[in-house]
């Protein structure tokens, strides 16, 4: 493990669950999870030398109340970012991006940064008991370390969930707006099931390469806020000690890189021109009170002096329409930046 260097905290809420916890502590960057490992994780999309796996050692860790989060000062001072793009980029790069579809090729997750000024949030607490109120059935949190910045955001995607030798995990992608349609109403297309057949697949490869069985629930609709999205569910035995390797084989998944995922990543860096950093990365508690709650950090943004980037994309199939991909950006930014309004 690496040496300590410095202290990290977190406010987190799980889904569907009412109470807030609070943890501090050191800030680790271990090359890999292992299963002696407990606290807080967060990941990033793919590690470099400016990004690694961070994990918070729990020195303090308890149930905070919203009275005292609101007190809480995180420190927003990094340098802010560049490379923001444009709708016309956006469009151009989704072209290129189909233009390399062949055999071999069957998906690739593009995505976009935006920098959103602040009107009505002095600090990145407040945007933590926003985000929870909106998004009840995600999970909500704020990150901040020296190692990392400051992070929060609302993931309605588990990555792993592992107690008592069993694994929980999803398929998770297509995004329809709601607005005016009801869940009855909806009607996915062609493209949407492509996107998340892909990513079933793959996750089901996966498991059937670690687990002697497993089960499967779904698909469904699944409603986040105003968005929806289809999701299948997934049960499967594995012991703790293989879930290291499991989670090298998983991440990233179809639903945040592409496949074939070696391939999708290569083309991610040279047409986003930017580095990820802990967008579609994962994060959560890891190994405390032998149970992992991990998931994948979507619907996320990273706090500065006076301003926030916020994080979007999506899948881009043959079939994709750059128009609606664009669109479909610009609706999961927007269940962010609403709250900053």
């Amino acid at each position: 493990m690496a040496d300590q260097t410095s202290k990290g905290i977190v406010i987190y809420r799980l889904p569907r669950e009412k109470k807030f916890y609070y943890m501090e502590g050191s800030i680790t960057q271990p090359d890999q999870l292992q299963m002696h490992h407990s606290g807080f994780v967060m990941a990033p999309f793919k590690p470099n030398n400016n990004e690694k796996l961070s994990l918070l050692l729990p020195e303090i860790h308890q149930e905070i109340s919203a009275k005292k989060i609101k007190a809480l000062q995180f420190s927003h001072h990094r340098k802010s970012l560049n490379s923001f793009c444009d709708y016309s980029t956006y469009l151009s790069r989704i072209v290129k991006v189909k233009s390399l579809f062949n055999n071999n090729f069957s998906k690739v997750v593009l995505s976009r940064r935006s920098k959103v000024n602040y009107v009505k949030l002095s600090n990145a607490s407040h945007m933590f008991l926003k985000l929870e109120k909106a998004y009840p059935n995600s999970f909500v949190y704020i990150f901040s370390s020296a190692e990392t910045g400051t992070w929060g955001g609302a993931s309605p995607e588990l990555f792993i969930h592992h107690e008592h030798g069993e694994l929980k995990t999803m398929a998770l992608a297509g995004t329809i707006q709601l607005e005016n349609t009801t869940e009855q109403e909806l009607c996915w297309t062609d493209k949407e099931k492509e996107e998340q057949h892909i990513v079933e697949q793959f996750i089901e490869q996966v498991l059937e390469n670690n687990c002697s069985h497993y089960q499967k629930a779904g698909p469904f609709t699944q409603i986040t806020g105003r968005l929806a999205h289809i999701l299948t569910k997934y049960n499967a035995p594995i012991e703790g000690n293989n879930l290291p390797d499991l989670i090298t084989q998983l991440h990233p998944t179809p639903a945040v890189c592409g496949l074939p995922k070696d391939l999708s990543y290569q083309t991610i860096q040279e047409i986003e021109s930017y580095d990820r950093s802990y967008y579609t990365g994962f994060l959560g508690l890891w190994n405390m009170n032998k149970t992992v709650d991990l998931f994948v950090n979507l619907r996320c943004m990273q706090f500065f002096k006076n301003h926030a980037v916020i994080y979007a994309g999506g899948g881009i199939t043959s079939s994709s329409d750059p128009e609606k991909e664009w669109q479909e950006t610009e609706n999961k930014m927007r269940s962010i930046t609403n709250l900053l309004e």
